[in-house]
């Protein structure tokens, strides 16, 4: 697996989470944010993890 692409790919993935999460706000309101929220920091941590990991 290219390592790279993975902590790219996850890295946009939250990022549009993140961002998203001013509509989620809007429309379901601050408990939907912040699983939004919540979401966009989980695949922030796989990125890093993918990045990290050794092989």
């Amino acid at each position: 697996m290219n390592k790279d692409a993975a902590f790219f790919s996850s890295v946009v993935v939250a990022s549009i989470a993140l961002l998203s999460s001013i509509f989620v706000y809007q429309t379901f309101g601050l408990g939907g944010a912040i699983l939004t929220i919540l979401g966009g920091a989980f695949w922030i941590g796989v990125g890093y993890y993918f990045k990290r990991s050794k092989s």
